[in-house]
């Protein structure tokens, strides 16, 4: 629901998926941070090159190399995962905890434990 936008062109964060004006101050947060006008310009770029046969998977393996790079780590002993909000972030541990007590043969639950919960999206109670 936030990439549906009203009829004033914002979502329900009241962000315009578009850069803002230059001489605006932001105080964004994960859930509603308008793009920069370069990262905009490079997403269109993306987009694009995507419809005209580019594979996105590849596209977004190059994107996880470079941050890798950046942060210093090591290609091939590192993953990032990307998420497109805090909630979904949310699941990613639990799945990896599910999956790592099933492959030990473990049947009991997990616990999945939020600290921090006014810092976190509204739906990170289901995960």
């Amino acid at each position: 629901d936030r990439t549906l936008l009203n009829c004033k062109g914002t979502n329900k964060y009241h962000c315009k998926p578009c850069p803002p004006a230059q001489e605006v101050i932001l105080r964004a947060f994960s859930t509603c941070s308008p793009p920069t006008a370069s990262a905009f310009q490079y997403c269109k770029k993306l987009l694009h090159s995507c419809w005209n046969g580019d594979n996105f998977s590849q596209k977004m393996e190059d994107v996880e190399a470079r941050m890798l790079s950046h942060l210093g780590c090591e290609e091939g002993k590192h993953t990032i995962v990307f998420h497109v909000s805090g909630t979904d972030a949310e699941y990613l541990p639990l799945v990896y905890g599910i999956a790592v007590g099933r492959s030990k043969g473990l049947t009991g639950g997990v616990t999945n434990v939020v600290t921090g919960a006014g810092e976190v999206g509204s739906k990170t109670h289901v995960a």
